[in-house]
């Protein structure tokens, strides 16, 4: 159906679920982006490449996808709460705007700032969901990527690549642990390190994503989409 007729649940859920390719798609370059952003003597000169290479050779090749659980969590729950929550601060900002005595549709100049206004609310309001998970998973990734950097840098053998089961478990024993020793240590708040900045990132996103969305969907003819 036209989105439009949708609720904000549907809308929610239709977000979470197309966030599962986005998550795949990414995995291995958030490996790669968090070795490289941590590399301070510049072991893997500057190539994502070589980070994930260690990894696997360290883990096997699931590992490509070591913090993947925190990667889909962050991608479905901020896409899900982005487009469930889009159209709610549209009609917050049309009723502040009811307030000054304007209607939007009397302005056509109005439309980009309705926009811009209402999808960096909706974005910034998604970070609230998706900033533990950011804050776990670059962690757990942190820690596998040190551990398969000192394997190397110590010359050992391959390990025995984990299977399927025994990496899925791995993760969530990761995610958990690193998780609960974030909160132990700095309170349920430490969850949301960076969050402030994480909201402005994110509102900017979906500020462009309001703005720029419909107008690229009409330029491919999909206006109705």
């Amino acid at each position: 159906m036209d989105e439009r007729q949708g609720t904000a649940a549907s809308r929610a859920t239709a977000g979470a679920t197309c966030a599962i390719i986005e998550g795949l798609m990414i995995g291995p370059l958030e490996v790669a982006k968090v070795g490289l952003q941590l590399d301070a003597t510049n072991q893997f000169k500057n190539s994502g490449l070589t980070v994930v290479r260690q990894v696997v050779r360290a883990r096997g090749p699931y590992a490509a996808y070591t913090g993947y659980l925190g990667v889909q969590w962050r991608q479905s729950s901020w896409t899900g709460a982005f487009f469930g929550s889009l159209r709610f601060f549209e009609q917050r900002v049309d009723a502040a705007l009811a307030l000054l005595g304007v209607r939007r549709q009397d302005v056509p100049s109005l439309q980009p700032v309705h926009k811009v206004l209402s999808g960096f609310m909706a974005g910034a309001f998604a970070s609230l969901f998706n900033c533990p998970a950011d804050v776990v998973r670059t962690n757990v990734q942190k820690e596998a990527i040190a551990a398969a950097a000192a394997a190397a840098a110590a010359g050992e053998s391959a390990a025995r690549p984990l299977t399927l089961r025994e990496f899925s478990a791995s993760e969530f024993e990761s995610h958990w642990r690193i998780g609960r020793g974030i909160v132990a240590a700095k309170g349920f708040s430490g969850l949301y390190a960076g969050y402030f900045t994480k909201a402005g990132h994110l509102g900017g996103c979906g500020a462009l994503m309001a703005l720029l969305v419909p107008r690229f969907k009409m330029m491919v003819g999909c206006a109705a989409c």
